[in-house]
């Protein structure tokens, strides 16, 4: 059979996740890698201006290179890369000989992930002569002298949990240093808790370390556990001296206890320093030469992104309170001056929509910034990372002579936003309504076209992290949607309306006096970015069903139900083979999409219920065999499931249970059973369902799903009811992992991919 060949292209947004850190190369002007938390490697190609992917052959059943922890580069040969990965149970060095459009895969024996704690320090991977070193977050220094084959285990001072691994080389020297967040030694003294040493020195390759001055703790009221952890480090030449310097930045953690969390990101900080230690021609430290050079001004936030390039050192500030600073200095680190803070010192040009201060409580939306680089070969052309992508200067130099720095977002190409649900209403401008993670969602009428800012109250303040949306077939302009409020508290959790198809919202009140859980439940949604819950609306567009949210998951003693929009509401009831007031389990609630009397809900565990009075009652239902159950509570919440009400049939929902496989499931509401249809074959693996439109007028819809079907991982679509499936991706057209599927009913042989590592993906057939 002729192979199908199907387009994938990414709808735009631009950026939208973390980005961890850059590697320039030192000696070809035309390589520069970026490493994102769950989003993989990109390669930035200079010529296009653009980013590309490195992940696009990775699958969601090995989706290791997702989660690059470090990048390193062979100074001598610019074609090579590597990367330290894996999934938190294992770890892999990869090897590219091609830019990474291919890589070898080797095992590191400590478990790595990209997205822990630690996953924006300096490199943990380097590439020195025929060593490679890898500072690891559980196991240690790690050195291989060919090329991942083998690895020796190095002692720094006992220390398990390292944040950057940094050599210098001369010509009868190797100097090793190393960062750690000094969790194995630490000591109490008068009730405060102190972190172990952080910065460690090696003389003879990494068989013996020494400790390095560092700051001392401080802060000790605000700081549960006290003492500077190193994040990261670079080397410089002063060009009239020659003097060789080596900085590091260091930050102190704030109200968090565990030793693990060391302030490169996300967490709570009280205080930032840098120090400078002058080398001599050994890479030796000069004794006597340590220097505290923080700018000034620094008060109550970390420091995290040093370089030093082309006679200019740059740093940037990091801490859980934004917006941060970037300085620069010219002479070493002696003075400095800021570059950029908020709107107010330097200038940023908003060529990413959501990006715009309008849309974010008037503030400029930069924050995480744990890395700077300077391009090597272009002294004016400096890139740093946020939690929502890059930015790049291309008039760096500006600043020597008290210049407006200007910066913009260098995102082209990066889509590494983590997709939660993906939609296409059969009527209406909007082809596809994109729920997703920190950015709450977006309304797209094409694959081109890059949304203003879809979810966003009458200020135009965002809401952020939607969990799911629905509508109805006959209104799909009205619906509703479940997001977080943004972290400023301009806007607050809760169930949101719309009724010109996500172009303007409303936010519905709240439950309150139903019980005393649900108050305190609707009291947590008004805090900021804090999650609301499962939103359904019956068939008729006349009743709105909220399972609301308590620690991730909506459960069966807090589902509330309104008649008109969120004027009053009512609790709704479960009965079944238990008191599920009493010992509640997680559901997931979906709406039927013919019958307005019909509300069915179904959880990971298998436990299936029906309603047949639009979600007043529920019935446990019994089903005709039951999926094999996780063993365990936390591999239950770990399960992947997605669930689909097929449009035009009443009482059938369609799952896709991860390695469970597809199932269509026909509920009865007079015996309150469910007929359940095992749809693959035993073993086989799907993520995602959705319909599509129907091949050549027939009633059956298209279906859309992604695993590993007759021994083939890649996307699959059947117009057979799942009897037979078509292959239509080939081995570069996986994208990482995979959340929600929609299939669109109104052009044939279109579908909606929801990544966790790729952005949100449309795929057409190629004729």
């Amino acid at each position: 059979m002729e192979k199908i060949k199907y387009d994938y292209k990414n709808f735009k947004i631009g950026g939208g996740g973390f980005v961890t850190g850059f590697v320039f190369h030192k000696k070809a002007s035309d390589i520069l890698y970026a490493r994102t938390d769950i989003g993989g490697t990109y390669r930035y190609d200079f010529e296009n201006n653009k980013w590309i992917s490195l992940i696009d052959s990775v699958t969601s059943v090995e989706p290791d290179q997702c989660y690059p922890l470090s990048i390193a580069l062979d100074e001598n040969n610019k074609d090579i890369l590597y990367m330290a990965c894996g999934d938190n149970k294992k770890g892999e060095l990869c090897i590219s000989h091609n830019r990474g459009e291919s890589f070898e895969t080797k095992s590191i024996p400590c478990p790595i992930h990209g997205n822990c704690m630690g996953r924006a320090t300096g490199e943990r991977l380097i590439k020195i002569g025929d060593d490679l070193f890898f500072a690891s977050q559980t196991s240690g220094l790690l050195r291989s002298s060919n090329e991942g084959d083998s690895w020796d285990k190095l002692d720094v001072n006992g220390e398990t949990n390292l944040t950057f691994v940094n050599v210098v080389q001369s010509a009868d020297n190797r100097t090793v240093f190393v960062g750690t967040s000094g969790g194995n030694n630490m000591s109490e003294n008068g009730g405060q808790t102190f972190r172990g040493h952080s910065l460690y020195v090696s003389y003879d390759n990494g068989e013996s370390f020494v400790k390095v001055r560092q700051p001392d703790a401080d802060h000790f009221a605000k700081s549960v556990l006290a003492g500077f952890v190193a994040q990261r480090s670079t080397f410089g030449t002063d060009n009239k001296t020659k003097k060789r310097y080596f900085y590091v930045t260091f930050t102190q953690t704030g109200k968090d206890e565990n030793p693990d969390r060391y302030t490169c990101d996300s967490a709570s900080v009280v205080s930032g320093k840098i120090f400078r230690y002058e080398l001599n021609k050994q890479g030796r430290i000069i004794e006597n030469s340590v220097q505290d050079i923080t700018p000034v001004d620094v008060d109550g936030v970390g420091l995290s992104g040093v370089d030093f390039c082309n006679g200019m050192l740059v740093l940037s500030e990091i801490g859980e309170a934004h917006p941060n600073s970037i300085y620069i200095s010219f002479d070493n680190g002696d003075s400095w001056k800021k570059i950029l803070y908020n709107l107010s010192v330097g200038r940023v040009n908003f060529t990413v929509p959501y990006m715009k201060p309008e849309y974010n409580s008037g503030m400029l939306l930069v924050h995480w910034m744990s890395d700077i680089k300077i391009n090597p070969f272009d002294p004016d052309m400096a890139v740093f990372n946020t939690g929502t992508g890059v930015f790049v200067s291309k008039n760096l130099t500006a600043s020597k002579n008290d210049g407006v720095v200007e910066w913009e977002p260098l995102c082209d190409g990066m889509e590494e936003t983590v997709h939660i649900n993906v939609y296409s209403p059969p009527k209406g401008k909007i082809r596809c309504i994109d729920i997703v993670g920190d950015l709450g969602g977006f309304a797209f009428s094409d694959v081109d076209e890059i949304p203003e800012n879809s979810f966003a109250n009458d200020k135009g303040d965002r809401y952020i992290t939607c969990l799911n949306a629905d509508y109805t077939d006959e209104k799909p302009e009205v619906v509703v949607a479940t997001p977080r409020g943004n972290w400023t508290g301009k806007t607050i959790g809760g169930v949101i309306i719309s009724y010109d198809q996500c172009k303007t919202w409303r936010h519905l009140g709240f439950p309150y006096g139903l019980s005393d859980k649900i108050d305190r439940l609707c009291d947590n949604i008004k805090k900021p970015n804090t999650d609301s819950g499962w939103v359904a609306v019956s068939a008729d567009g006349k009743r709105i069903i909220w399972a609301i949210a308590q620690e991730h998951e909506f459960l069966t003693d807090s589902v509330v139900y309104t008649d008109d929009e969120g004027e009053t509401w009512a609790k709704s009831e479960f009965i079944g083979s238990r008191n599920y007031e009493e010992s509640p389990v997680p559901l997931f609630i979906i709406a039927d999409r013919v019958n307005s009397s019909i509300i069915m809900a179904i959880n990971k565990e298998s436990i299936m219920f029906i309603s047949t009075d639009k979600g007043k009652t529920f019935y446990e239902c019994s089903p005709s065999m039951m999926f094999e159950k996780p063993k365990s509570r936390k591999k239950l919440k770990q399960r992947h499931i997605e669930v689909r009400a097929e449009s035009g049939k009443e009482k059938t929902l369609w799952v896709s249970f991860g390695p469970a496989g597809l199932w269509r499931l026909e509920f009865d509401e007079i015996t309150k059973s469910v007929n359940c249809v095992h749809i693959t074959k035993t073993n086989e693996f799907t993520l995602g369902i959705g319909f599509g439109m129907p091949k050549d007028g027939s009633d059956v819809p298209a279906i859309y799903t992604s695993g590993v079907i007759d021994g083939k991982y890649g996307f699959w679509r059947s117009f057979d009811y799942g009897k037979t499936f078509e292959l239509i991706s080939d081995d570069n057209q996986h994208f990482g992992t995979v959340i929600s599927i929609s299939g669109d009913p109104r052009e044939y042989g279109t579908f909606y991919i929801a990544s966790g590592s790729r952005g949100l993906f449309c795929a057409r057939e190629v004729k």
